[in-house]
């Protein structure tokens, strides 16, 4: 008996705080306001704004960024893809522009330097097997330029040391020799 009285004080009391704390409120947010001293916020309302309803979204605050990123092509002895910013779904037409232009116009392979690139996602990636996939059938190189860590973390999922073709380098100078072993 005596434990079922502790039990059913426990919950009576929860019940409680609960009722002071807010009906929605959830049981964590309501641990910490009370370690704070203060009374929580409702739940969801406190995670995800107030008009937002558990399962809907408010269509109307959404936001889209539009990435800056920055392609130049250049020709000296072979055509170098210079890109600069991020590469993402919202800008990755027109590297896959510049990338199809250089596949045609020097099917013996190119450069994309991505020394300036501090994101690329797998619209990017994708864009990138695509050259690499138009360049194969006549034996062409397809060599890209990597310094940053975190490009050069993503572009590790495509597994460059299994194609044949496709070299990641650290600079420029690595870049040429590779073409000049050709």
């Amino acid at each position: 008996m005596a434990a079922e009285a502790v039990a059913a004080e426990a919950e009576a009391a929860g019940k409680r705080r609960r009722a002071q704390d807010g009906a929605h409120s959830h049981p964590r947010w309501s641990a910490v306001a009370r370690l704070l001293g203060r009374s929580p916020p409702n739940f969801p309302s406190a995670m995800f704004g107030r008009d937002c309803r558990i399962g809907t979204i408010n269509q109307s605050r959404q936001t889209r960024k539009v990435s800056a990123m920055e392609i130049q092509v250049a020709q000296d002895a072979r055509i170098t893809i210079r890109v600069s910013g991020e590469v993402d779904l919202s800008n990755v037409g027109d590297l896959r522009t510049a990338l199809d232009s250089s596949v045609k116009e020097s099917p013996g392979g190119f450069v994309v330097d991505l020394t300036e690139v501090g994101y690329i996602d797998s619209a990017g990636i994708a864009a990138i097997m695509a050259a690499y996939q138009g360049l194969r059938p006549s034996g062409g190189r397809l060599v890209l330029v990597v310094t940053n860590e975190n490009v050069r973390e993503i572009l590790a999922l495509i597994h460059s040391e299994e194609l044949p073709g496709l070299f990641i380098c650290d600079d420029m100078s690595t870049a040429e020799r590779i073409f000049s072993i050709m």
